[in-house]
């Protein structure tokens, strides 16, 4: 921060900003983040020496050399998606299309509630979230229904993508009629749990 603005431009240039501006509060006794040095120190040193290999590697393989990059990244998000489905208990469909947090939400209101997750709360439910009264649910009907149950840290851009996966019509809303799809979907997973 340098008078109240925030200095940051994009990539390295902004990996090499932030660098001297806490390098700049470390000097003046500030030393609260001096871990996101440690950190960024080590992702410009990384492009670096990653620019460095990839030169030699480009002189010698030639476009050969991008094998690597693609491999390596191909690992990274099988990784990725593998942590996914253990970390969430989800299946592998899930973890892959980034549906499974329709599960999260109907245990978040289960908790509220106290009860078990029936399909008469399911439905009464709806009416509960859509605020208006208009017989669908929008992305901030919904955002505002998840941060009162505790779902305090799903960001709205996972709301919306969670109003697309359940808008079968495509109008941005869910209607009371895509509402119960997707309690079905939901029962079937749970019944596929069960077995």
């Amino acid at each position: 921060m340098y008078t109240g603005n925030l200095i940051r431009s994009t990539h390295l240039t902004g990996t090499s900003t932030d660098i001297g501006l806490i390098i700049g509060q470390i000097v003046r006794g500030n030393k609260a983040n001096s871990w996101k040095c440690i950190v960024l120190i080590s992702l410009a040193l990384s492009f670096w020496f990653g620019g460095f290999i990839g030169f030699f590697a480009t002189q010698e393989f030639e476009t050969y050399s991008l094998v690597f990059n693609t491999v390596l990244f191909f690992i990274i998000g099988v990784g990725c998606i593998l942590y996914l489905k253990e970390a969430n208990d989800i299946s592998l469909v899930q973890a892959i299309t980034g549906n499974w947090q329709w599960d999260k939400v109907f245990e978040a209101f289960q908790m509220e509630d106290g009860t078990e997750v029936t399909e008469e709360f399911l439905v009464n439910l709806f009416d509960k979230i859509d605020a208006d009264g208009s017989g669908e649910i929008d992305d901030e009907e919904l955002f505002d229904a998840l941060t009162k149950v505790g779902l305090s840290n799903i960001s709205m851009d996972q709301v919306q993508k969670m109003v697309r996966i359940a808008d079968i019509d495509g109008d941005g809303q869910i209607s009371k009629e895509e509402w119960m799809e997707l309690i079905q979907k939901q029962k079937k997973k749970q019944f596929k749990r069960n077995r």
